[in-house]
């Protein structure tokens, strides 16, 4: 069985690495990208596509679908692009959320079937080495606080930067896996 996992291709998603692993030993093979990289898959028919979500108003042929929901949209309008998800996407087969707080917060009516799958963390997070990590971080710390994302005002992450900046546990930083705007001072 093929299974393609669709993204958008602007943010980081480690889960996808930790996913593929764990399905690449159940004797799956897997491939990923965004959608102009599934327009060219040629095994659409016979796969399971695994949409990590943004909007995808339709996603041609499949043997089954996934909506992975992994975050609310960011503002401006956040609010406003939750219910055009909700209202306008292309319906799937499974929907899959980070947690209950974003099923809820997604508040989908219908009879979809749906499961919680948290976040996957690939086993390269526990393998950083020199030049992966930020020179400030003690190396011993990796596995303490870790944030795995996006790093943008949008995000809300100054606030995430600022907060974990005057919480340290044993003087041990957070690792950040993501690109950091360079408009964004962390520390």
């Amino acid at each position: 069985m093929k299974v393609f996992i669709l993204h958008s291709g602007k943010a980081n998603y480690p889960e996808i690495s930790a996913y593929s692993a764990v399905l690449v030993k159940r004797g799956f093979q897997v491939f990923d990208g965004d959608s102009n990289e599934y327009s060219r898959f040629p095994f659409k028919d016979e796969c399971v596509l695994w949409c990590i979500m943004g909007f995808y108003r339709t996603h041609g042929e499949a043997r089954f679908i996934i909506h992975d929901y992994r975050s609310l949209s960011v503002r401006p309008f956040a609010a406003c692009k939750d219910w055009v998800k909700r209202a306008m996407n292309a319906t799937p087969n499974l929907r899959a959320f980070q947690n209950v707080q974003m099923r809820d917060a997604m508040n989908f009516g219908d009879d979809i079937p749906s499961v919680i799958l948290p976040m996957g963390v690939p086993d390269w997070i526990f393998d950083l080495v020199d030049d992966e990590c930020d020179d400030a971080i003690d190396k011993r710390s990796v596995g303490r606080f870790c944030y795995i994302g996006e790093m943008s005002r949008e995000r809300g992450f100054d606030k995430h930067a600022c907060c974990m900046a005057g919480f340290t546990l044993e003087a041990k930083e957070p690792v950040r896996v993501g690109r950091t705007p360079r408009t964004c001072d962390l520390r």
